[in-house]
């Protein structure tokens, strides 16, 4: 059989590319195995071959495990989003060190539990496991909602779903025509494997949400959910409604008892337009394409709304922006530990929900503002992205989308060229300059103080007032609360 080639088409190839071509059967490749020549990039960089003097030397290899592995993860690679344990890294080259923190000192049964449940997650989004007899670096795919976020050899990128889907689908397709005929016992596998993937997938997305238990959740969940088959289109198969979001991104970090007074909550909130809001999103600049890190993209849009929203450098009150472009606020008394859940999609919002409990950091007024402005950078720049029905301030959010949108709240409320020339013009003491910008733009002595030392001169500050200035916030370390 003569050499066939598989190329990577279309905007996917900013994220992730694959170069494949087959080798016909020989007696060093025996036909029924896939073999060929396979090279992929994440992002700009040759992960799977070597590129030697101007020239890429693929990998050369049988690839019907990579068929059957893809096939049998399908499920897992699409839908899972949440970790399994209690952790958020950034991106997945964080995540044994997030492990390594959190298992110091734990409990050894408890590591023991954990550690399993890792291994086995690892295998279902580490696309190099999936090879036997060959080591390859590893490139892990990890699903944010709208996005995929692929690492490999300390390249993070992040890549449309829908896009990293055709890829991978398209791949799998040409494989498995390579396959189809075969009476190679796993190709055999691998191609039926193959052809049951969406089936599968579509049973697990009807099924209970990865972890939840309770069968009041899961009877709160099943109330927005409809059952999707096969001829669904591809929005219905992959993408969550607005309470099962919401249920995956609380699942282990609240009790049953107060998941179901959040999803609730969200069950009762009608859907309504918001146009202004829609049309900001719009236009808001991809700041992706500006600034690597989540921070800068946060400060970029942050100077973005202002400008656009005429608003100047004075103080700014979230709450009313979000009521003039139409959105429901909702309080309701659950866990602290989470601040707000913001909703949007088919069914329910654009809102957001304010947990006003005692200790919980909304409950305060400089809280509340910082919660409100947070959420403002979600519904403007993440409905499309990595949140795209909703966001659980307090829950397991995509920590990249949560960075960008806590630099967001900071520069928003207290802009870093107002903390740099409150400095520059004044002589006071930097505890005296600092306490009129915390009671003016009424914001924590967290933001005053990194906004302070973030923002571009210092040299008006001395080594003593810097030391003063942090022994400023520390008094005051969070966001003033209503306590019991």
């Amino acid at each position: 059989m003569a050499s066939k080639l598989f190329l990577t088409q279309g905007q996917a190839t900013s994220g992730i590319k694959i170069e494949f071509k087959s080798l016909p059967g020989s007696e060093r490749y025996p036909a029924g195995h896939a073999w060929g020549e396979l090279c992929l990039w994440v992002g700009e960089s040759l992960v799977w071959g070597e590129r030697e003097e101007s020239k890429n030397t693929p990998i050369i290899w049988s690839w019907v495990e990579f068929l059957e592995g893809i096939a049998r993860i399908w499920p897992w690679l699409t839908l899972e989003e949440a970790y399994p344990i209690p952790i958020s890294p950034e991106h997945p080259g964080k995540i044994d060190l997030e492990l390594m923190n959190r298992w110091d000192e734990m409990d050894e049964s408890q590591r023991d539990a954990e550690e399993d449940l890792m291994f086995d997650f690892k295998h279902r989004h580490n696309l190099a496991l999936l090879l036997r007899g060959i080591n390859l670096p590893s490139v892990f795919a990890i699903r944010e909602g709208g996005e995929m976020v692929l690492w490999s050899s300390e390249v993070s990128v992040r890549v449309d779903f829908s896009d990293f889907v055709a890829v991978l689908g398209d791949f799998g397709e040409f494989l498995c025509e390579l396959l189809r005929g075969s009476e190679v016992p796993l190709a055999k596998l691998a191609v039926a494997r193959w052809d049951d993937r969406i089936s599968k997938t579509i049973e697990m997305r009807n099924s209970d949400i990865f972890g939840i238990e309770d069968p009041t959740v899961i009877e709160l969940i099943r109330r927005d959910s409809e059952p999707v088959d096969c001829d669904a289109a591809n929005d219905d198969i992959y993408f969550d409604n607005e309470t099962r979001a919401a249920a995956r991104m609380t699942v282990k970090k609240i009790t049953s008892k107060d998941q179901a007074i959040i999803l609730d909550a969200i069950h009762k909130i009608e859907p309504r337009p918001t146009l202004e809001l829609d049309q900001l999103s719009k236009e808001a600049p991809h700041v992706d394409l500006l600034a690597v890190r989540g921070w800068e993209q946060g400060y970029e849009l942050a100077r973005w709304l202002r400008n656009r929203l005429n608003l100047g450098l004075g103080k700014v009150d979230p709450e009313s922006i979000l009521m003039g472009w139409g959105l429901d606020l909702v309080e309701i008394h659950t866990d602290p530990a989470i601040c707000a859940v913001a909703v949007w999609g088919r069914k329910h919002g654009p809102a957001i929900i304010l947990n006003t409990a005692s200790r919980s950091r909304s409950s305060g007024v400089r809280g509340r503002r910082a919660t409100l402005a947070h959420e403002i950078c979600h519904l403007i720049y993440d409905r499309q992205r990595s949140l795209p029905v909703a966001d659980v301030l307090g829950g397991y959010g995509p920590q990249f989308a949560e960075k960008r949108a806590n630099a967001f709240a900071a520069e928003f409320l207290l802009p870093l060229a107002v903390a740099a020339q409150a400095v520059i013009d004044s002589q006071d003491g930097i505890a005296k300059i600092s306490n009129r910008l915390e009671r003016k733009y009424a914001v924590s002595r967290e933001i005053v103080r990194n906004q302070i030392f973030n923002s571009a001169d210092l040299s008006g500050i001395s080594e003593q007032g810097k030391l003063e200035l942090l022994g400023w916030a520390r008094e005051k370390p969070t966001y003033e609360v209503r306590g019991l």
